[in-house]
């Protein structure tokens, strides 16, 4: 396929997906529909199919996209910092860059998770693709001498994934940013001196 072609496709999705955003942040995900979203940019609501089967589709790649381009790759890349550093800052600049509107969101399209196939499959694998960017850091702290062989990193990822998603589900019914980063650095610090790391 033609560079340009691709090119297009990319920015075309990006349009639909900033068009997503802004309805889901003005009516919340239940309410807004694919016609909104297609209203909005001023196109069909057919075209917008042709690159999302369903809203579900639509609203994880909003929030994937989103807490990918926040955590910058930083978890998932190896880095001469340590754990300690890398995870607690990780849930500051995901907060610092995220739209008041996000956790309702968040919050919104979990319940939805609940009711609804496609939205569960969909939530597992952003759940899925923080683990193994946490899990990946984990390991190459492990390879570096400063945790234990003996960590479970899946596990240990899995439960601080749980807690960034829980912690933004508190933030959407009212819980100061400020408070979940404070919970978010001593729950992390407490961690460490477990997984044994080295100061």
């Amino acid at each position: 396929m033609p560079k340009v072609v691709l090119e297009y496709k990319e920015q075309a999705k990006k349009r639909i997906m900033d068009a997503a955003s802004a309805e889901f942040a003005k009516k919340g995900y239940r309410k807004t529909t694919m016609n909104d979203i297609a209203k909005r940019i001023g196109v069909s609501k057919g075209a917008v199919y042709q690159y999302f089967e369903n809203k579900e589709a639509l609203i994880g790649a909003v929030v994937e996209s989103f807490i990918e381009s926040a955590l910058g790759g930083e978890l998932s890349s190896p880095s001469d910092k340590g754990f300690i550093e890398i995870t607690e800052g990780s849930f500051g600049r995901l907060l610092k860059s995220m739209p008041s509107w996000f956790p309702y969101l968040l919050c919104d399209f979990m319940s939805e998770a609940h009711r609804d196939r496609n939205a569960k499959q969909l939530m597992r694998e952003v759940d899925r693709k923080l683990v193994e960017g946490i899990s990946g850091c984990l390991e190459d702290r492990k390879k570096a001498g400063e945790i234990s062989p003996n960590v479970d990193t899946v596990g240990v990822a899995r439960g601080l994934s749980a807690l960034q998603l829980g912690l933004l589900a508190f933030i959407s019914t009212g819980l100061p940013r400020s408070k979940a980063i404070e919970a978010w650095t001593e729950i992390v610090r407490s961690m460490a001196s477990g997984l044994e790391l080295k100061k």
